[in-house]
């Protein structure tokens, strides 16, 4: 590796526009990249419910559910059903939407002399509270099952949007939740089901990212201030830090992974692992400053040192990553691997991009005249006296912390839930929790009963054994 310093010390600008040029390029390529917060994506194909989720979109029309809900201590008032009539119109006339079901669209079923009659329960909005109460007397009197049209208690009206299978759900959800806020409807109204969910996650992640990202940044430039008080001190290491991720993420981009629940922490977590080879650069660097030397021998010097141990390091981090690729989640695998590809970044960055500037940069008069930051070394030094001289006190204190950390870990509970993962106080998870207190659920579990030859499934036996699971699956404290 010191055949590679010292042609990057030889030709810096080479090096340096080399590396500019590729982040440039890698760098444009993140505009392209997807934001995909839908778990389900992630799961292998070899889990039977898995492919059996995958599978239902060529069987049935429909498999994801957006629940609209309007609270109201009076429901069933004129300008309530109307505004529940007029949304349900809207809905259905949505390219994205296969069918909606409200209280102002169920069919009611009749007996005539000639057979049957089906028709809809509203033709057109109930104006007075004789109409309403009309509707009402229907409505509850249907055999239909009305418990996600309104609720127990009968303070809340449900809407079922059901998407079509053909359409990304998240944006069907966009469409539709933005339809509902343009909307100034006079009672409180909450959305959810999984595609609203995956939509406001995918939010999250941005606003997240968004506030995440600067907020580290930001603490690694008072740090490298603190450490070196110098411009080069904190735009080296930084410089390292966002080529690094750049690369990373542009990658991804050609690769066509999308950023997911899992590789959403991947910019933070790589600003904290890329910054560590500058620092260690820089101060050696800084240490090893004489008068009569010039930056090219110096760094030069550093490098033949240190080019062994940065490479160690950083393809160590980078394989203790790759194991994340065990797991069957593929996102965290995705994680995984583009750590590792952002961490071997940063040390190639830092064994190339850091010499070659510093070997163009003149020796930092201060540096010459033994200004090293004293008051950080004295810091320094002090806290390498105690751990010295207290070393079995700390010995002791880690143990305690090993033995606690595994009496604990058979503690920890797994979630699998997203909703559990928002703030109580979050919108989705308000509007989850309020719907799921009022009606019947939110969440589906489908059971497919499928025959081997065609029609098989309208066999009377078949059809009454789809009844007495069905009885059964009703007998279940959680259904």
């Amino acid at each position: 590796m010191i055949r590679v310093t010292r042609w990057v010390v030889k030709y810096p600008w080479w090096a340096i526009l080399s590396i500019l040029l590729i982040t440039v390029f890698l760098g444009y390529n993140i505009r392209f990249i997807k934001v995909d917060p839908d778990i389900t994506s992630s799961l292998p194909q070899h889990i039977p419910a898995k492919r059996l989720y995958d599978r239902m979109n060529e069987i049935f029309p429909s498999k994801d559910m957006v629940l609209i809900a309007l609270e109201s201590d009076s429901i069933f008032t004129p300008e309530i059903i109307s505004e529940i009539f007029e949304i349900t119109t809207h809905l259905e006339d949505m390219p994205d939407v296969y069918s909606v079901l409200s209280p102002t669209n169920v069919k009611i079923i009749s007996g005539t002399e000639e057979g049957m009659e089906v028709k809809e329960i509203l033709s057109e909005p109930p104006k007075t509270p004789e109409a309403v109460a009309d509707f009402r007397h229907k409505l509850f009197n249907s055999d239909l099952p009305i418990e996600n049209l309104i609720s127990k208690n009968g303070d809340m009206a449900g809407i079922m949007v059901f998407l079509k299978n053909t359409v990304k759900a998240e944006d069907a959800a966009k469409e539709i939740v933005d339809y509902v806020d343009s909307l100034k409807i006079s009672v409180p109204v909450y959305i959810t089901g999984k595609p609203a969910l995956v939509l406001h996650v995918g939010r999250g992640i941005g606003r997240d990212m968004g506030v995440l990202f600067p907020l580290v940044i930001l603490l690694i430039i008072v740090i490298l201030w603190l450490s070196f008080r110098s411009f080069r001190g904190i735009l080296l290491p930084l410089s390292v830090v966002l080529i690094s991720i750049a690369w990373t993420m542009g990658i991804m981009a050609l690769a066509g992974v999308p950023i997911s629940h899992s590789t959403n922490m991947l910019p933070i977590l790589l600003a904290s692992i890329a910054v560590a080879d500058g620092i260690h650069i820089l101060h050696r660097y800084y240490d090893r400053i004489i008068p009569n030397r010039s930056s090219g021998e110096i760094i030069t010097e550093v490098m033949a040192e240190l080019n062994t141990p940065v490479i160690l390091t950083s393809v160590t981090t980078a394989f203790g990553f790759l194991a994340l690729n065990t797991s069957r989640v593929s996102s965290v695998g995705d994680l995984g691997v583009f750590t590792a590809v952002g961490v071997m970044a940063a040390m190639v960055f830092s064994l190339t991009f850091i010499p070659a500037v510093l070997s163009l940069m003149k020796v930092p008069r201060r540096l010459l005249k033994g200004d090293h930051n004293p008051r950080v070394q004295k810091i320094a030094l002090a806290y390498g006296r105690f751990i010295i001289e207290k070393r079995k006190y700390l010995l002791g204190f880690i143990l305690l912390i090993v033995l606690l950390s595994v009496v604990g870990f058979p503690q920890i509970h797994i979630e699998n839930n997203t909703i559990n993962y928002l703030p109580k106080s979050d919108p989705a998870r308000v509007a989850y929790e309020k719907i799921n207190e009022h009606f019947a659920g939110t969440t589906f579990l489908t059971v497919l009963v499928e025959g081997d030859q065609p029609d098989q499934i309208k066999e009377p036996q078949v059809l009454q054994d789809m009844i007495q699971l069905e009885q059964y699956l009703k007998s279940l404290p959680h259904v």
